[in-house]
């Protein structure tokens, strides 16, 4: 019987025990939510707007059509992830690399930015900006002499030292020499360009041919008998005219040359 009376006092005493802890827990838990809820309430504050702000893009139609299109193409998605993988160690190995040649560069590079920031660069591109049609112009002949090979023949000349010796005769010439070589080399380009013509040729060469074919070496004697009888041959009527056309235009042309010549006084 006291066996008994025993048992029943213990296990009301574990019960209060354990009602014991369950109210110290709560009271703890309680103590502990009154100085979280302040906290709480400051970062609910701090955190809304931008929750708000992910809430408003997150229902954006934008968004969903974007998931759509995800989900619809989730292999292709997939393999651009991969491929942006293998993008990442590609990079991570080039990086190196990419390093070095800009270390290397960084040299040229300085001096033709230097080059650039000069006031003579400027000038150049503003002169060229001016007048781009000659300058097109000029870069399409380069280009067309390049390719047939008259650039660099010209560019060989220059190179002799035959060239060089007369350039810098020419650069020590006075004004007034320089244009009388100016002047005398457009006389020389004239005096080529009228001997150039099919006629002269013609004249030039039918005379040289004469000159070829006469015997020099033992010339036969002609007296004005001879003259007289000559002139009934068909050539020497056509030469006799020739002659006669000739002294005839020359002194019209000696005229002609001498009125330019006052007149340019």
């Amino acid at each position: 019987m006291q066996e008994m009376d025993k048992k029943p006092e213990e296990s009301l005493d574990v019960q209060i025990k354990h009602i014991s802890e369950i109210n110290f827990f709560l009271e703890t838990t309680l103590d502990l939510m009154e100085q979280l809820l302040p906290k709480l309430k400051e970062l609910t504050e701090e955190v809304a707007p931008t929750v708000n702000s992910m809430r408003a893009k997150l229902d954006r139609d934008e968004i969903i059509l974007l998931l759509e299109k995800v989900v619809g193409n989730i292999d292709t998605f997939l393999r651009m992830l991969e491929m942006l993988e293998v993008t990442k160690e590609l990079t991570n190995q080039m990086t190196p690399m990419i390093s070095r040649l800009s270390e290397e560069i960084m040299p040229a590079i300085n001096r033709i930015r230097v080059n650039i920031d000069r006031e003579e660069t400027l000038i150049l591109v503003e002169k060229l900006t001016e007048n781009i049609e000659p300058a097109v112009r000029l870069m399409d002949l380069t280009q067309k002499y390049r390719q047939d090979g008259t650039l660099d023949a010209f560019i060989e000349l220059l190179s002799r030292p035959a060239m060089g010796n007369m350039i810098h005769t020419f650069a020590s010439l006075s004004d007034e020499e320089i244009e009388g070589v100016a002047k005398s080399a457009i006389v020389m380009t004239n005096l080529l360009t009228k001997l150039s013509q099919p006629k002269v040729v013609c004249m030039l060469d039918s005379a040289l041919e004469a000159i070829i074919a006469t015997n020099l070496d033992s010339p036969r004697a002609v007296g004005t008998f001879g003259l007289i009888s000559a002139t009934r041959d068909e050539d020497v009527k056509k030469t006799t005219g020739i002659l006669v056309d000739f002294l005839k235009n020359f002194s019209r042309c000696a005229k002609m040359e001498d009125l330019k010549v006052e007149s340019s006084r």
